[in-house]
């Protein structure tokens, strides 16, 4: 009688499962027979079946879709799964993408020239700038590129420099003028020296 060998094991190491693909725990398989076992000396037989850990399958989680700006890129909706961090373009996983796919590249300003306009002695004026017409940001450049404030382009109103106009009596062959105030500016005629009472020259008269 030649005495039973016994069963001459290895260590099959465990393995987590992932998203696709299933793990397993530890278990033994003996290298003469090829069964199965859950310890080393081979005396507790076991099916390999009950090692298996199932795929755990894709968890996925929605990014919305976020429209680009005229600096930052947006994107199209799309699923990321939080186990694997694997993108995909539907919830159950199926359809993997890569993430640049979803990208919508910025815009970039698409602006429009606000033409200079000189200050009036009453109405203020503004140098040359850009508006975006999709953002509505100021620039002073038509690239888009040195964005400003609006205010910075304001020309203040001048204000009213007038003259006095003496009065001179009539004659018999001349008629004369009460006293009044001409604006050197815009030709306006005032009744007073800051110009805020505009008046007919003919009143004058």
């Amino acid at each position: 009688v030649i005495p039973a060998a016994g069963h001459d094991t290895t260590l099959v190491a465990a393995k987590d499962a992932t998203c696709t693909e299933p793990g397993n725990s530890a278990y033994y398989v003996c290298d003469n027979c090829g069964k199965y076992f859950s310890d080393e000396a081979g005396e507790n037989e076991i099916q390999q079946s009950s090692t298996i850990i199932p795929a755990k399958g894709h968890d996925t989680t929605l990014v919305a879709a976020k429209d680009a700006t005229c600096t930052e890129p947006g994107n199209s909706a799309y699923y990321v799964c939080d186990n694997c961090g694997k993108y995909f373009s539907d919830e159950a996983g199926e359809n993997e993408i890569e993430l640049s796919s979803t990208v919508i590249p910025a815009a970039g300003h698409d602006t429009t020239l606000v033409a200079a306009k000189d200050a009036t002695c009453t109405e203020p004026g503004n140098s040359a700038y850009y508006v975006c017409d999709n953002c509505g940001k100021y620039f002073s450049d038509e690239a888009g590129e040195n964005e400003i404030q609006q205010s910075s382009t304001i020309i203040p109103a001048k204000g009213h420099d007038t003259t006095l106009v003496a009065a001179k009596d009539a004659t018999c062959t001349e008629p004369g003028n009460s006293a009044y105030y001409v604006c050197d500016n815009c030709g306006k005629y005032f009744s007073d020296e800051a110009g805020e009472n505009e008046i007919e020259l003919s009143s004058t008269v």
